[in-house]
């Protein structure tokens, strides 16, 4: 069989977004309320009524904002472990073994259905936004605005200190990043669990940071030493991501129907 055929992962990657569709409604719908009560509770109830009110609204969109980049960076680095969300149960994991397509082309399919989800979660927090300005009006309340406004003014801040700070520092960051959401699929794919991988995959990471902190105890650098330090640590952590992808693969292809808490 052919490795990669365009027109036949066409058609996959169709068929999984009709067979998970009430997923992704579902999903919307849940964001919409978890993020719109979070605004009602940080700018109305923990705002308006009290003493110095102003400087509670400022606090309350300024968290309110803080909130939203959380969720959109944290959908980025964990969105991985979603990718076998309707996988819940031996009836649906050997639905998928008998898919007629390649290994390759099931993965990325599974890889590319987490991807959908971001522009979900971005439209369902736009909502959620324009309900909490909806309801200010509604009820007539002296202070409010869009918090994406908040936000856009966060991210401006952000860059401008991240154009002052080494360009290592920040690259460092995102590699870190990129390692953090190559952990997460390697364990999407290890662990059976769809509901708690990522906390399977969270205490894997942490354990070895942990081992690692232990086995260099008083490593120190000066600053002169920083920039190469940093890059000897961003092309191990870049390795390190194209092999927990690697990984990820083939634990993918060897899969089991039957298993009790890893996919091996």
């Amino acid at each position: 069989m052919i490795q990669f055929d365009l027109h036949r992962f066409g058609q996959l990657l169709k068929w999984t977004m009709v067979q998970d569709k009430a997923y992704y409604k579902k999903s919307f719908l849940q964001m919409v309320v978890v993020v719109l009560l979070a605004f009602i509770f940080f700018l109305f109830v923990t705002s308006y009524g009290k003493d110095d009110a102003w400087n509670n609204y400022e606090q309350g969109y300024k968290i309110s904002a803080g909130l939203i980049l959380f969720l959109v960076v944290g959908s980025v680095v964990l969105g991985p472990c979603s990718m076998f969300h309707s996988m819940s149960g031996k009836h649906d994991r050997q639905n998928l073994l008998l898919i007629p397509a390649s290994n390759f082309e099931k993965y990325l399919v599974r890889y590319i259905s987490w991807i959908l989800m971001v522009p979900i979660w971005i439209v369902a927090i736009l909502l959620a936004d324009v309900l909490q300005y909806a309801i200010h009006v509604i009820l007539g309340y002296e202070y409010y605005q869009f918090v994406v406004v908040r936000v856009v003014d966060i991210v401006k801040f952000m860059v401008e200190s991240a154009s002052l700070a080494p360009k290592y520092l920040f690259f460092s960051l995102v590699i870190v990043g990129l390692w953090l959401h190559s952990v997460y699929t390697l364990g999407a794919t290890f662990f059976r669990s769809r509901k708690y991988s990522f906390v399977y995959s969270t205490f894997a990471w942490i354990a070895v940071t942990i081992l690692l902190s232990w086995l260099f105890p008083n490593w120190t650098l000066s600053k002169e030493q920083l920039p190469d330090a940093y890059l000897i640590g961003n092309a191990i952590n870049i390795v390190w991501t194209i092999v927990n992808f690697w990984l990820s693969y083939v634990v993918f292809c060897r899969t089991q129907v039957i298993g009790k808490f890893v996919n091996l």
